[in-house]
């Protein structure tokens, strides 16, 4: 696998922050990943109420193999590929990191409201005294 110095860096620099390890990139392109093969299967779904019609859906469901075992290939990624998953990955995990942040920042604010409402309270409980 002949890869040029700024790629390789590149990559490991995302593979660290996507993964915590900086050379899982180079696992996906040299030993690849399983994946379980799907098959597409309609199934009718009858109404929510009485009276309803049925409806039908396509799922994707997994090809079995018996005793509970599934059918699997290995994938193998190229460097673009690999690349292109690891931003992919990078912004979702940026994403739910911010929902994350944002989310402590509300609870920080409702709880330092809360406090301020006891404190009033208590002064005001306080004076009447």
């Amino acid at each position: 696998m002949n890869v040029d110095v700024k790629t390789r860096k590149e990559l490991s620099a995302l593979s660290l922050e996507v993964f915590g390890s900086s050379s899982r990139w180079q696992k996906l392109i040299t030993k690849g990943y399983e994946e379980v093969e799907t098959h597409m299967v309609t199934e009718t779904v009858p109404g929510e109420k009485e009276g309803d019609p049925e409806t039908t859906v396509e799922n994707r469901v997994p090809v079995t193999l018996g005793n509970n075992s599934y059918k699997q290939t290995t994938k193998y990624q190229t460097l673009e590929t690999v690349k292109e998953y690891l931003l992919e990955q990078k912004a979702r995990l940026d994403e739910i990191r911010a929902k994350i942040k944002q989310m402590q920042e509300e609870a920080a604010a409702k709880k330092k409201a809360q406090e301020e409402a006891l404190a009033a309270l208590s002064d005001a409980q306080g004076s009447a005294t």
